[in-house]
C-alpha cells in the first residue's frame, strides 16, 4: 500500500480595496476560481491537479485559506495561482482578488501555527494602532487648547 504525501498551502486572498471578501469567499468559489486558472494555464493536464485539489479551510473575515494538494502537483498549482484574478459568486457578480502564498507545509498543523501567528500579529497591530489613534487625539486636543490660549 502506498501512502500519498500531501502539501498544504496557506494562502492570503487580497482585494485591491483592502476589504474583506465576505460572501464572495467560500470553499466552492475559491476552488472554482483555481480550477479555472488551472484550465487556462495547463489545459488538459489540469484534471490531474483538479482531482487532488481540496480546500480545507476558508475564513472570509481574515481572508485566509488552506489548500491541500499532492506533492507531485504542487508546482503546477503554484504556477496557476497568479492567474486567479476574480472570485465569481453566481448572480451576485465577481470580486477582483490577488492570491499570496504565505506558507507551504507538510501538515495542516504547520499552517494552523502560521494562522495563529498572523492573528496574534494582527491583534498587536490593532492594539498599537488604537494607542496611536489615542496619541493623535491627545495631540489634537493639546493643539486646540494652545490655540485657544493664544486668542
Amino acid at each position: 500500500m502506498v501512502r500519498y504525501k500531501n502539501r498544504n498551502l496557506l494562502i492570503q486572498i487580497r482585494t485591491p480595496d483592502k476589504q474583506y471578501c465576505g460572501i464572495y469567499l467560500t470553499p466552492n468559489t475559491l476552488r472554482e476560481a483555481i480550477l479555472k486558472a488551472l484550465r487556462c494555464v495547463l489545459g488538459m493536464n489540469s484534471s490531474v491537479v483538479a482531482g487532488n485539489l481540496r480546500v480545507k479551510y476558508v475564513n472570509c473575515w481574515t481572508n485566509l485559506a488552506v489548500i491541500t494538494v499532492r506533492t507531485q502537483e504542487l508546482v503546477n498549482l503554484r504556477c496557476a495561482l497568479p492567474f486567479v484574478t476574480a472570485l465569481e459568486h453566481g448572480s451576485k457578480g465577481s470580486r477582483c482578488v490577488i492570491l499570496k502564498t504565505i506558507k507551504v507545509s507538510g501538515t495542516i498543523r504547520g499552517c494552523q501555527r502560521e494562522i495563529k501567528n498572523l492573528h496574534s500579529l494582527a491583534f498587536h497591530q490593532a492594539s498599537n494602532n488604537a494607542e496611536l489613534q489615542q496619541k493623535v487625539k491627545d495631540t489634537e486636543k493639546e493643539i486646540e487648547e494652545r490655540l485657544n490660549i493664544d486668542d
